[in-house]
C-alpha cells in the first residue's frame, strides 16, 4: 500500500475526483473550501429532513400550482399565497395561510375536520367560503367574501380581534359564521325592505378579552359573555335586523325577559328580546338597527321588584334594596339561602311548586324570618325545604 511520506501533508476534504492541483501557497483556501462545502452539505440535510418547519410556495407561479401545493401540504406547514390567486382552493391539512397582506381567491373550501387553518394576513374571496370542515383561525387578520356555506359549530371562523365582511341586501338573510375559542357566536343579519345593499362586516370577542360590559346594564354585568360589533360600508342606508347566537349561557339570566344592548356614543339602550335552545342560545330578532357599534345579550336576574322595577340575583339583595310596601315577585328557581325581612312588604313568587328556597348547606335556622316588630309582611308561593 502506497503511503503519504510527506509530514506536512493534510487529509482533504475535497472528494478525490473534485480536488485541482494546488500549489503550496493556496492550500489554506484550499481546505477553507472544503469546510465551507461540508458546513453546505449539512444544512442542506437538515433542511430536508425538516420540511414542516419552513414555507413552500409553487416553483412556477400558475394558478394551477397552487391546489396541487396545498394538496402535497402536511400539517404546520406554512403557504405562501401571492396577492392573487385565480382558482378556488381546497384546504385540507392544519396548514398555515401567509397572505401578501392581502390575497384575493376565487373561492375557499375548508376540508379539514378537526383541524384549524391558520391566517397570516387577510383573505378577499370572490366567491363562496364553504365551512364544511375544520376552522379558520383568522386571529387578528380580515375577510371578506360574497357568501359562505356550510357552517356549525365544528367548523367556523375563529376570531381574536378580525373581522368577516360579507354584503347584505334587502328582504334577504346572511349568516355571519364568526366565533371565538369558546365557540361559534354567529350572527345572522337581516336586511328589510328599506335597507340598501351594503357591505356589512361584524366582528365578536368574548369574555376573555372583554371589558366593555361591566356594570353597563342597569341590573349588573349579566351578558351573554360575548360582544359583537357590526359596521357598514357606506353610511345611512342601512336598515337591518339580528340575531344572535352563543355556545354559553348567559349567567343568572331569566330568557323571558332578555334584552339586546346597543352602545352608541358610550350611552346604552335596549331593545327587549327573548332566548331561546339549550346551547347554542339564540335570540329572537331584534332591531331595526340603521347605526352600528358593539352590541351584547343581557337577561333580567330571577329576583324583580315589581314597584321599582328593578332585578337581584337572590331574594335577601332583593330585601336588603326594598323600600317599605314595595312587592317583590321570584321567578321559579331554587334560592339556596335564608331570607330576613326587616321591614313590610310582599314577597311572592310565580308558582309554589317552581318557587323553592332550599336550605341545603346553610346550618340551622328559618327559612324565612321576620324581624321582631315587624308587620304588614306577605309572604306566598314558595316552598321552603331542608332548613333545621
Amino acid at each position: 500500500m502506497k503511503t503519504n511520506s510527506n509530514p506536512n501533508s493534510k487529509l482533504s476534504l475535497i472528494p478525490f475526483f473534485m480536488q485541482p492541483t494546488f500549489t503550496s501557497t493556496s492550500k489554506l483556501f484550499a481546505n477553507f473550501l472544503s469546510i465551507v462545502l461540508c458546513m453546505f452539505l449539512s444544512i442542506s440535510f437538515v433542511m430536508a429532513t425538516s420540511n414542516n418547519a419552513k414555507a413552500i410556495a409553487p416553483k412556477t407561479t400558475s394558478s394551477s400550482k397552487w391546489q396541487s401545493t396545498l394538496d402535497h401540504a402536511k400539517d404546520g406547514q406554512m403557504i405562501m399565497l401571492p396577492a392573487v390567486v385565480n382558482e378556488v382552493l381546497t384546504v385540507r391539512s392544519a396548514v398555515t395561510l401567509m397572505t401578501s397582506g392581502s390575497t384575493q381567491l376565487r373561492g375557499l373550501i375548508m376540508d379539514a375536520a378537526g383541524k384549524k387553518v391558520k391566517l397570516l394576513g387577510d383573505l378577499d374571496i370572490n366567491g363562496t367560503l364553504v365551512l364544511g370542515k375544520g376552522i379558520i383561525d383568522a386571529g387578528s387578520y380580515n375577510i371578506k367574501a360574497k357568501n359562505t356555506s356550510g357552517a356549525s359549530s365544528q367548523s367556523y371562523i375563529m376570531m381574536l380581534m378580525g373581522s368577516l365582511t360579507l354584503s347584505v341586501a334587502p328582504n334577504t338573510t346572511v349568516n355571519f359564521p364568526i366565533g371565538t375559542g369558546m365557540g361559534i357566536a354567529d350572527v345572522d343579519v337581516i336586511g328589510n325592505a328599506s335597507h340598501t345593499t351594503d357591505d356589512i362586516t361584524m366582528s365578536v370577542v368574548d369574555a376573555a378579552v372583554l371589558a366593555d360590559f361591566t356594570n353597563v346594564d342597569p341590573v349588573g354585568p349579566r351578558f351573554a359573555r360575548f360582544e359583537w360589533n357590526a359596521s357598514e360600508l357606506v353610511a345611512g342606508g342601512s336598515n337591518v335586523n339580528f340575531i344572535y347566537r352563543f355556545p354559553t349561557d348567559p349567567s343568572d339570566v331569566k330568557n323571558s325577559k332578555a334584552v339586546v344592548g346597543h352602545n352608541t356614543a358610550s350611552v346604552w339602550s335596549y331593545v327587549n328580546t327573548t332566548i331561546s335552545g339549550t346551547g347554542p342560545f339564540s335570540t329572537s330578532s331584534v332591531g331595526p338597527y340603521t347605526s352600528f357599534s358593539p352590541f351584547g345579550v343581557f337577561g333580567s336576574l330571577p329576583v324583580h321588584n315589581l314597584t321599582q322595577n328593578t332585578f337581584y340575583a337572590t331574594i335577601q339583595a332583593a330585601v336588603n334594596a326594598a323600600n317599605v310596601n314595595d312587592v317583590i315577585e321570584c321567578d321559579g328557581a331554587v334560592y339556596n339561602e335564608k331570607v330576613t325581612i326587616n321591614k313590610s312588604l310582599t314577597l311572592q313568587g310565580v308558582s309554589e311548586t317552581t318557587c323553592i328556597i332550599d336550605g341545603t348547606g346553610l346550618g340551622n335556622g328559618s327559612g324565612i324570618t321576620i324581624n321582631n316588630g315587624i308587620t304588614n309582611v306577605t309572604i306566598d308561593k314558595f316552598t321552603i325545604k331542608n332548613h333545621a
